[in-house]
């Protein structure tokens, strides 16, 4: 599965979990700490920085900063896991924007993980 169809796939469940219950937040992924081929495994403290990072705003920067660092741990590291951990890391983000309905926040999501896409490219 190409990291763009995995993308879309994992949007389209979190969309229908949110229509599922209009008042209640997206299910967010978990980190993923077992060892696992194409996962990064880093450790919930490192997903909390990130989310704290990706909070503060200029999400163009931020995400630039972000691949760098996991591109230089990690050299052989896929888009698509690049993608799958900083969605891991923005999405309580956006489940914590008071005020936007289920739909905004997956709008927010859909157009983090376009943006986390593009900057994998190269």
């Amino acid at each position: 599965m190409t990291a763009r169809r995995l993308i879309v796939a994992a949007l389209t469940l979190l969309a229908s979990l949110g229509l599922a219950a209009r008042s209640q937040a997206i299910d967010c992924p978990t980190p993923q700490t077992a060892t696992q081929s194409g996962v990064i495994k880093e450790p919930a403290s490192e997903i909390t920085r990130l989310s704290n990072l990706l909070a503060s705003g200029d999400l163009g920067n931020r995400i630039a900063e972000i691949i760098g660092e996991l591109r230089a741990k990690y050299p052989s590291v896929g888009s698509d896991e690049l993608v799958n951990y900083l969605m891991t890391a923005y999405c309580p983000v956006v489940n914590g924007m008071a005020g936007l309905s289920d739909g905004e926040k997956q709008a927010r999501l859909d157009a983090f993980s376009s943006q986390v896409l593009a900057a994998t490219q190269p």
